[in-house]
């Protein structure tokens, strides 16, 4: 690959950098908008399933409250609380089991969904009460506030009834205390008379403890039961069924697996403890109890990075007869039952999504990156093999070569180039001997130069010569005085007076701006002398004439004459140059001559 080559493909490889980048960012953009659809169709599902999940259990709520007016009213006080609470018809549907426990909160009675009851009351599980002792104090508030409230609506019914009385003594029934009093009395009659109900969590170990069909916690509702007198004989409890919510949760996970997200953990988890009340797969219970819960359905990564996280509230509207009763009650707001429905969605779920992008962002950016080679192939031909040619022609013509030049028969810039190129070699070729004459010469008096007179010197003498050194004397008072173009005269009338003196064969150069040398094959000392006189006689008499004015110091001539018998050329001309400096140091005007030879 020639250096235009590599030049075009450097000049394009921004294009493949483009190439490249626009694909990464389309496959971020793409992985980004998939992602996004993935935490939408989340947070979707979580917000469809927390209302539902809801409904659920406020419907559970309204049956434990008629399940309860069945139970609450007098009964026969011989009838034992098995007999109250198991005679009484009771659904499954939404309940696991119900059961009694005296006052102090041992269990005396239960009934499950499994038939018959794998209950066993010595189990060492459940030889402690079944409530809490703070559940339990809350039970018998709850007692305690039912027959103070009980006595009150009581005592009030039976002043609102004497009052009502005593105005029908005097003939004030349809008066508007009489219409007040009757509506008031109407009013205590369909008073709520059932107690509260409360609702509490079941840890996972007790669900186990009293073989229920599911694992996991879950909740529970419970009441205080009385006799006809009012007397506190225990407490009743029913347990929410979680097969119940685990038929909502299957629902949910088909909303997802239509969106192909197959691989996800769906559950309920009690916001106090973050404990599941369904097995999770992906998500481990570690992470989970470290997971802050959001107050809203916000798709976000989990803790862990390894994957997306929702959790919707699951709020229970409950009535003035329910209460609640939490590990940390002020934690969470007043109507939300301390659940959260949660939904965790693996990263590796995404893969496969992941890599079908990734081959179809990949089979683009190759066929780019293809389009790309061919497109640097086409220029390269179209381009770079023309100049390249005419790179080749244009080296054969900078070493002398000759050169024939093929024009191209295009109509386009690189056609314009080669016409021109050939124009261009026609006219060096034609200037190249003009510039070869002007490289050996002076180009202002027209003789050799320095360099043409050391070759001609050493290359076509060897020795019995003679050598003269010339310095024009105050040629730089002539520039300051008269100006450079009156010193360039002189220069050159200087050199027509010497060659006018010398022989044909005779080499004679300009070495320095005033300086001048000689160099006469086959002469003698003597003879070279004589010469030497002759040019400082007629330089003396004539070089002032070029100038416009009569100059007040003399335009003249300093040589320095040696022989040349043998030895180096330049050390000849150190003696010649020495015999000049002598000229100079006399007077001026001068011919110094000297017949000292290098030992051999």
């Amino acid at each position: 690959m020639g250096k235009l080559h590599r030049k075009v493909f450097i000049i394009l490889l921004p294009l493949a950098a483009i190439i490249l980048f626009l694909g990464y960012g389309y496959y971020q953009a793409r992985q980004t908008l998939n992602i996004d659809h993935i935490k939408q169709t989340v947070q979707f599902a979580a917000v469809q399933g927390s209302k539902e999940i809801s409904q659920t259990l406020e419907a559970g709520l309204a049956e434990f409250d008629q399940y309860d007016s069945q139970i609450s009213g007098c009964h026969d006080d011989s009838l034992s609380i098995e007999a109250i609470i198991g005679g009484q018809p009771f659904s499954f549907d939404r309940f696991a089991m119900v059961l009694a426990t005296d006052p102090q909160g041992n269990i005396i009675y239960e009934k499950s969904v499994n038939q018959p009851s794998q209950f066993n009351s010595t189990s060492l599980k459940l030889k402690t009460p079944f409530y809490p002792f703070d559940l339990l104090q809350q039970l018998v508030q709850v007692h305690e506030q039912q027959q103070a409230q009980q006595a009150y609506r009581q005592s009030m019914r039976s002043q609102v009834k004497q009052t009502l009385g005593t105005l029908s003594a005097q003939g004030q029934t349809d008066t508007p205390l009489a219409r007040s009093l009757n509506l008031q009395l109407r009013h205590l009659a369909q008073v709520n008379t059932q107690s509260k109900a409360l609702i509490a969590y079941l840890p996972a170990k007790q669900v186990e403890a009293l073989a229920l069909p599911f694992t996991g916690g879950t909740f529970y509702l419970s009441r205080p039961l009385t006799n006809c007198q009012g007397q506190l004989i225990g407490f009743y409890s029913v347990i929410i069924n979680n097969q119940t919510l685990e038929k909502k949760l299957e629902s949910i996970r088909k909303i997802l697996e239509q969106h192909q997200l197959a691989h996800a953990d769906i559950s309920v988890v009690h916001n106090a403890s973050n404990a599941p009340m369904f097995p999770l797969s992906y998500i481990s219970l570690s992470t989970l109890r470290r997971q802050p819960l959001s107050h809203s359905p916000l798709a976000r990564e989990a803790i862990d990075d390894l994957g997306i996280i929702v959790n919707s509230p699951i709020n229970v509207t409950l009535q003035s007869n329910h209460s609640r009763v939490l590990t940390t009650p002020s934690a969470l707001q007043a109507r939300q039952f301390g659940l959260n429905l949660l939904i965790y969605i693996p990263y590796r779920e995404m893969e496969q999504d992941h890599n079908v992008l990734f081959d179809e962002m990949a089979f683009y950016i190759l066929l780019s990156l293809l389009m790309f080679v061919i497109l640097s192939g086409y220029l390269a031909y179209t381009i770079v093999s023309p100049i390249s040619y005419l790179t080749h022609q244009a080296q054969l013509l900078a070493s002398g070569g000759d050169v024939t030049i093929k024009p191209l028969k295009r109509n386009d810039e690189i056609g314009e180039l080669s016409l021109a190129f050939e124009k261009m070699a026609i006219t060096i070729q034609s200037k190249q001997q003009s510039l070869t004459e002007q490289a050996h010469h002076d180009p202002l008096t027209g003789i050799l130069n320095r360099r043409a007179l050391l070759e001609d010197a050493t290359s076509t003498i060897r020795a019995n010569a003679s050598v003269c050194m010339m310095d024009l004397d105050h040629f730089k008072q002539i520039n300051d005085q008269f100006g450079h173009a009156a010193g360039d005269a002189v220069l050159q009338y200087f050199c027509e007076l010497v060659k006018a003196e010398i022989r044909t064969h005779d080499i004679f150069g300009r070495i320095g701006g005033e300086e001048f040398t000689l160099v006469l094959p086959q002469t003698h000392l003597e003879q070279a002398v004589k010469l030497a006189e002759r040019i400082r006689e007629k330089t003396e008499q004539h070089l002032h004439t070029v100038l416009t004015s009569p100059a007040p110091f003399p335009v003249t001539v300093s040589i320095g004459v040696t022989e040349w018998r043998s030895g180096d050329f330049h050390k000849v001309l150190s003696r010649a140059d020495q015999c000049l400096y002598q000229a100079k140091r006399a007077g001026r005007n001068q011919v110094i001559a000297t017949t000292d030879q290098p030992s051999s």
